[in-house]
């Protein structure tokens, strides 16, 4: 099993790491997201986000969500009812950072500053943040 770590560090870093991800996920895959931090990834990928958007799209691309409490993620839910499924868990927790399980890797994006994110390719890493994904998500609510 070939394991990997990568750490894309700035703006710059955060945005090459969405965009890069995205390109390379295989068509109809699921995006698993823990602690949803809502706008600021929004406002980190700036006019970059349509790129990334388009490209989701175009390859039907899921995201599942489980977050913290209510945002704005929730209008995009209702734009696009099919790409998003979101629970909520009710909590005070704040969220500075959260975690992505992608196929067969998961990422940590940090969101304080210095932006980061920690991407480490591990399958079986992987297939065990799915199963606290997925145990959270039974845990959720829909919104």
């Amino acid at each position: 099993m070939k394991q990997e770590i990568v750490i894309y560090e700035g703006l710059e870093g955060f945005q090459n790491f969405s965009l890069n991800y995205i390109s390379r996920m295989k068509e109809g895959s699921t995006i698993y997201v823990l602690g949803v931090i809502g706008d600021r990834w929004y406002e980190l990928m700036g006019s970059k986000q349509h790129r990334y958007d388009r490209i989701r799209k175009k390859k039907n691309i899921v995201m599942k969500m489980v977050e913290y409490h209510v945002s704005e993620v929730d209008k995009r839910k209702s734009d696009n009812n099919e790409l998003y499924e979101v629970r909520v868990i009710p909590t005070n927790l704040e969220t500075p950072a959260n975690m992505l399980v992608i196929e067969d890797y998961i990422a940590m994006q940090i969101f304080d500053e210095p932006v980061s994110v920690i991407e480490i390719k591990n399958p079986v890493l992987a297939k065990t943040y799915l199963n606290y994904f997925n145990l959270l998500w039974q845990q959720g609510k829909d919104i």
